[in-house]
C-alpha cells in the first residue's frame, strides 16, 4: 500500500512524498507559486521566460551539463509554466535522486541568466509564441478568456506571453522577478516512486538553501472586466472550419460544487460515450471534434464547450445545442454510469507517477492538506441526482454562456 508523507519543512518548502511499492523509478518535482496570473499585460510571459532561463546555466554548470547530468543516466528533465505555478521536474532511477535534487536546487537558486544566452533564448520563445498563435484552438481560447474576464485581466493573459511583451522584458527584470518568487517557502516539492521519505527529507535539507522567513506568495484578488457582449466573432484567414466556444466563468478549485460539476462535465464531454460526442458525431454528423474544457483556479474558474465545424453547419449545431441545454437533465442510471466512469478514470490515472505527483501537489497548493483518493472518490460517489440536475440547470443556462467564434463567418445567433 502506498504511504503518503506530508511536511512543511522548517523555513523551507512543503514536501509531499508518496512511496509506491513496486515502482522502479522516482518522479521528483518542484512547484513554484508563480505564473501568468501574477503578471500584467506589460510583463506577460516573464514567468515562462524564467522557466526557460533555468536551463541556460548556473554558477557551476552550463546548459549542456544540466541536461547531460540527467539524460546520460537515462533519466529525463523538463519544466512547464501554467497560470498559477511553474514546475521543474526529473524522472530518474532511485540511485540518482540525490544528484538530481542537488541539480534542481542549483538551477532554482543559482541560475545566472547570462545576457547573451538569454537573448538567444528570447528568439526561441518568440518562435514558440508564433507557433501557439498559428493554432486556431489556442487563439480561440485566448479570445474566449478575454470575453469572459477582460483583456487586462491576468486570467486572460497567455502563459507564454505575446510577441510584444516578450520583446519588452529586460534581463534585469527577469533577474529581479526570479529573486522575488524563487525562494524555498514559495515552493512545494512533490515526489513519488521508489523512494524513502526520511532519506529524501535529509537530501532536501542538505541541498536546498535555508529559508528566508518569508511567507508563500498569496494569489491576489483579480479584477474581472469581461465584455457585456454575448457573442464575439473574430476573423482568421485560411481556416477551413469555424472554431467555436460556449463558455462562462465558474467557481474555484476548492468549491464544494465541484463534485456535481464533475458529473455534469463528464456526462457532457467525457470521451466517445459522452452526450456531446453521441449527439453531434453519431446522431447528427456535423463535427469532428466536440468536447468540454475547464480550468479551476484558487479564486475563480471557467468552463465551456468547444467544437469546430464547416461554416454551413455552425448555426445548426448552435440551434441544436441551445435547445438541448435548456432542458437537459440526467437520470439516476446516467448518474451511476458517470460515477463508475470517474472512479475508473481516477484509478487508471494514478497508475502514473507523474499523475500522482501532480495530484498530490494540487492537494497542498489548494487545500494545504492531503486528501486521499478514497476521500475524493467518496465526495464524488455521494453526489445526489438533485445536486447534478440543479448544477445542470444553472451551468447550462444559455443566457449565461458567451459565444466566441473564430473563422470566416460574419454572423451567427445564440
Amino acid at each position: 500500500m502506498c504511504r503518503v508523507y506530508v511536511e512543511k519543512l522548517d523555513k523551507g518548502p512543503w514536501l509531499i512524498c508518496e512511496e509506491v511499492p513496486g515502482a522502479r523509478t522516482v518522479r521528483f518535482s518542484t512547484f513554484i507559486r508563480v505564473g501568468s496570473i501574477l503578471e500584467t499585460r506589460k510583463n506577460n510571459g516573464i514567468s515562462h521566460f524564467i522557466e526557460h532561463g533555468l536551463f541556460k546555466g548556473t554558477q557551476k554548470r552550463n546548459s549542456r551539463e544540466i541536461s547531460l547530468e540527467i539524460e546520460s543516466k537515462g533519466g529525463s528533465i523538463n519544466a512547464y509554466t501554467s497560470s498559477e505555478h511553474t514546475s521543474l521536474y526529473v524522472h530518474v532511477l532511485p540511485e540518482d535522486i540525490e544528484q538530481s535534487v542537488e541539480l534542481l536546487s542549483d538551477m532554482l537558486f543559482n541560475s545566472v541568466f547570462d545576457e547573451k544566452l538569454m537573448e538567444k533564448e528570447r528568439l526561441v520563445i518568440l518562435e514558440e509564441v508564433k507557433g501557439y498563435f498559428d493554432s486556431p484552438e489556442h487563439v480561440l481560447l485566448q479570445r474566449t478568456y478575454e470575453m469572459l474576464f477582460g483583456e487586462e485581466s491576468p486570467l486572460a493573459l497567455p502563459v507564454e506571453g505575446t510577441s510584444e511583451s516578450v520583446k519588452g522584458i529586460t534581463i534585469n527584470e527577469l533577474r529581479e522577478y526570479w529573486k522575488r518568487f524563487y525562494y524555498p517557502e514559495n515552493m512545494i516539492i512533490s515526489a513519488a516512486g521508489k523512494i524513502r521519505t526520511e532519506e529524501l527529507c535529509d537530501t532536501i535539507r542538505k541541498h536546498f538553501p535555508e529559508g528566508t522567513g518569508k511567507e508563500p506568495v498569496k494569489m491576489p484578488e483579480i479584477k474581472k472586466n469581461g465584455t457585456d457582449k454575448k457573442i464575439g466573432i473574430f476573423h482568421k484567414r485560411g481556416l477551413k472550419q469555424e472554431y467555436v466556444t460556449l463558455a462562462r466563468e465558474i467557481f474555484s478549485y476548492t468549491d464544494k460544487r465541484k463534485y456535481p460539476f464533475l458529473i455534469v462535465n463528464t456526462y457532457l464531454g467525457g470521451g466517445m460515450s459522452s452526450y456531446l460526442f453521441q449527439r453531434f458525431r453519431e446522431e447528427n454528423p456535423l463535427v469532428y471534434t466536440i468536447t468540454t474544457f475547464t480550468s479551476l483556479y484558487k479564486l475563480s474558474g471557467e468552463w465551456g464547450i468547444f467544437f469546430s465545424t464547416d461554416r454551413r453547419n455552425i448555426q445548426r449545431v448552435l440551434d441544436i445545442l441551445k435547445n438541448d441545454l435548456k432542458n437537459m437533465r440526467i437520470s439516476e442510471n446516467d448518474l451511476e454510469c458517470v460515477k463508475k466512469k470517474l472512479k475508473g478514470a481516477l484509478s487508471i490515472e494514478l497508475e502514473s507517477l507523474g499523475s500522482k505527483v501532480a495530484r498530490n501537489f494540487k492537494e497542498i497548493f489548494y487545500y494545504e492538506r492531503y486528501r486521499t483518493p478514497e476521500e475524493v472518490l467518496n465526495n464524488i460517489m455521494s453526489v445526489k441526482l438533485d445536486d447534478v440536475n440543479d448544477m445542470m440547470k444553472e451551468l447550462l443556462k444559455p443566457d449565461n454562456l458567451i459565444l466566441t467564434v473564430l473563422g470566416g463567418v460574419n454572423h451567427v445567433h445564440w
